[in-house]
């Protein structure tokens, strides 16, 4: 069902993992605010005593003059890289409850310590798209061999009723004046009749069946439960998938960013 549907599963976890993706830009802006100030250290430090006007003649070819280049980049890529890989591995890190500064700091990923708002977002979301009555139904009708259990289970609780309704009287007349078979007969005939008419009364089965199951609470009792490895394990290859993607856009923009500041600073 999940992999059926990828869109789906992209957009839960837009919404329940907003308050994360937030936290990623706020600590990514506030790393490159203090990276960005080692960079700017650097510079200072390669053009002390001189900048681009001492780079005439012989001069061009000392590091200063050319320096920028390298290091401004390089800087960029490494700032861009990192403030990203640490904003998404704080997302999951630590996996357990780490309990510091004399039990008024918890030092655990953002997504794990809100384990408990999570299970219920998440399971709430899985049943009003994904894990439904009707899901099940069609994923039982698709499949032959669920559906041939289904209904002989449905067949045989279909005759156990016909038995219980029936009076013994009934059950031991029937057969000489009807002949033999006759309660068989009977059992069958209702089985198709009721099966004929299950397709009109299919909104009603739905939601019998999802008051009955109670899905969304069992979920989110056993999601919120689970050991945090185990919370982790389920969440985490999630978003393991596509982060090559954001740490390498990082990267790369910190290289653009750090080539315009060499350009524009005259390095």
């Amino acid at each position: 069902i999940l992999v059926g549907n990828k869109m789906l599963l992209v957009k839960m976890f837009l919404d329940i993992g907003a308050r994360e993706f937030v936290f990623i830009q706020h600590l990514s802006a506030v790393m490159g605010f203090l990276l960005g100030l080692i960079q700017m250290m650097s510079w200072m430090i390669l053009n002390h005593g001189g900048g681009a006007d001492h780079c005439g003649g012989d001069a061009r070819n000392s590091f200063r003059c050319w320096g920028g280049f390298v290091i401004l980049p390089a800087s960029g890529l490494t700032i861009g890289y990192f403030t990203n890989w640490l904003g998404l591995t704080l997302l999951f890190r630590p996996v357990e409850p780490k309990i510091c500064c004399w039990g008024y700091v918890n030092l655990q990923g953002v997504f794990l310590k809100r384990q408990q708002q999570v299970s219920q977002e998440l399971s709430k979301m899985i049943c009003q798209h994904l894990v439904r009555a009707g899901t099940m139904l069609e994923y039982v009708v698709k499949r032959k061999d669920h559906l041939d259990k289904v209904m002989q289970i449905y067949e045989s609780h279909i005759r156990d009723a016909v038995d219980k309704s029936l009076p013994g009287s009934i059950k031991a007349l029937a057969p000489r004046i009807y002949g033999d078979g006759t309660i068989d007969n009977l059992k069958k005939e209702i089985i198709d009749e009721t099966l004929k008419e299950l397709p009109n009364h299919s909104a009603e089965i739905e939601t019998y069946m999802d008051r009955a199951f109670d899905l969304q609470q069992t979920l989110a009792f056993r999601l919120s439960r689970l050991h945090p490895s185990r919370f982790e394990g389920m969440l985490h290859p999630i978003f393991q998938e596509d982060e090559w993607m954001v740490l390498l856009l990082g990267a790369f923009l910190g290289v653009c960013m750090g080539a315009i500041q060499a350009y524009l600073l005259g390095a």
